[in-house]
């Protein structure tokens, strides 16, 4: 793998609005601003060299273990050495619905389970045992990795011409000795704009928007620890300013590595409305499934002649796809790829998506509304127009349109990537 961490070994951070993977060894190794489809910050993932990350490290110590607390997107790593121990928390900041960050532990603004982001990505060392020295190197490479980042110091914090915002560090490389009992908090605000706290009360705030969330599920049938964290990462991945269900946060992580299915699917896939809607729905996120299906019916307004199979975050339209040739793509995956050309594709099997999610949240709930069964109306009448054209299928295929085309594939084909049906 030359270097590259397997994807499953990443750990997903999530404040509703973008994104953060951290890798084993403690480095953010991807995430994008301003929002999920923003352009990367730190692209490691997809370049060892030029992509930037974030690391951090416990100098003569290894990572001993390392996890989520319970019903949350907060990571916690213990780090071990023969003279001290420190645990780090890495998340990104949420506020209770209606207050502001920081704000005092018990109040009753997260009881209903609402949050917001903070827009803040917070890295907490304590030491617990001995003494330890924790290096940070943040190597931030904005606009997918074309440029160096350029900092300048300002009131005691460092800004970056992209508009981030780094504190804690005097300079983008520290080395803090820490004895027991002392922390370190370094904190990278992504928008130039977010308010900051005490990293404690930051971390307590964010736990307890995750946990009042999580709670409102009453879930506690076979596997519930994993039904209720599989949950929690649905949310994470409910724009939050749109309501739509990213298919990931990343782009052109390889079907296989060395292969050249490498999509952009940081948008949202009408392909997957039925089944999320009814996952929201079981687990009592009624308010959740019900923003969501919004999202998809304001595909089927207005005067469009067709229904894409996607859009981004915000409902409007994909931007066109374009390859990042200075980009190396994990494990040699070429080529790196932002935007998506599906987006200008004709699925019709899009359309019975969206009716079977209307019909699911409908069934449940009884809120649809009469400007809910016009917009569904349309989308019957478009699917009626046009149900006999050809059109790309849900496989995406690229090359032309044909009707009825389903890829005849045997076991592992789409692995090995060699039938070339969605090349």
């Amino acid at each position: 793998m030359s270097g590259y961490p397997p994807i499953g070994s990443y750990a997903f951070l999530s404040d509703c609005h973008t994104a953060a993977l951290v890798a084993p060894d403690g480095a953010v190794e991807w995430m994008c601003a301003p929002r999920f489809d923003g352009p990367s910050v730190f692209a490691r993932i997809l370049d060892r060299r030029r992509g930037g990350a974030w690391e951090l490290h416990v100098e003569q110590a290894s990572v001993a273990e390392r996890g989520y607390l319970d019903e949350t997107l907060v990571l916690r790593t213990r780090w071990e050495g023969a003279q001290g121990s420190v645990v780090v928390h890495d998340f990104l900041a949420m506020s209770p619905a209606g207050s502001p960050a920081g704000s005092p532990a018990g109040s009753p603004a997260g009881e209903g389970g609402g949050m917001s982001p903070v827009r803040l990505l917070v890295r907490w060392a304590r030491c617990e045992r001995g003494r330890a020295v924790v290096r940070s190197r943040v190597l931030a490479r904005p606009d997918y990795g074309a440029r160096e980042a350029r900092w300048t110091g300002r009131g005691g914090v460092l800004e970056e011409d992209s508009g981030l915002i780094l504190a804690g560090a005097p300079e983008p490389e520290s080395r803090t000795v820490l004895r027991e009992g002392e922390s370190l908090a370094l904190t990278l605000d992504y928008t130039g704009a977010a308010p900051s706290g005490h990293p404690g009360r930051l971390l307590e705030d964010t736990v307890r928007s995750w946990r009042a969330w999580s709670a409102r599920s009453g879930y506690a049938g076979i596997g519930a620890k994993e039904v209720r964290h599989s949950a929690i990462v649905l949310r994470g991945l409910l724009y939050d300013e749109g309501g739509g269900l990213l298919a990931a946060p990343t782009t052109s992580l390889p079907e296989w590595p060395g292969g050249p299915r490498n999509w952009d699917y940081r948008y949202v896939w009408h392909r997957d409305a039925a089944l999320t809607v009814l996952a929201l729905l079981r687990l009592g996120h009624r308010e959740e499934a019900g923003a969501y299906l919004e999202c998809l019916l304001r595909q089927c307004g207005g005067d469009a002649e067709r229904v894409p199979p996607m859009a981004a975050i915000d409902g409007r339209p994909v931007a066109g796809e374009r390859v990042l040739g200075h980009l190396e793509g994990y494990a040699g995956s070429r080529p790196v790829r932002v935007g998506n050309h599906a987006s200008g594709q004709h699925q019709l099997d899009t359309y019975g998506h969206i009716m079977d999610a209307a019909l699911a949240y409908h069934e449940v709930t009884g809120e649809l509304t009469g400007h809910d069964t016009s917009r569904l109306w349309r989308l019957v009448r478009l699917a009626r127009k046009q149900w006999r054209e050809p059109d790309a299928g849900n496989w995406e295929v690229r090359g032309g349109r044909a009707r009825g085309r389903t890829p005849s594939c045997t076991p592992g084909c789409a692995s090995t990537g060699r039938c070339g049906w969605r090349s």
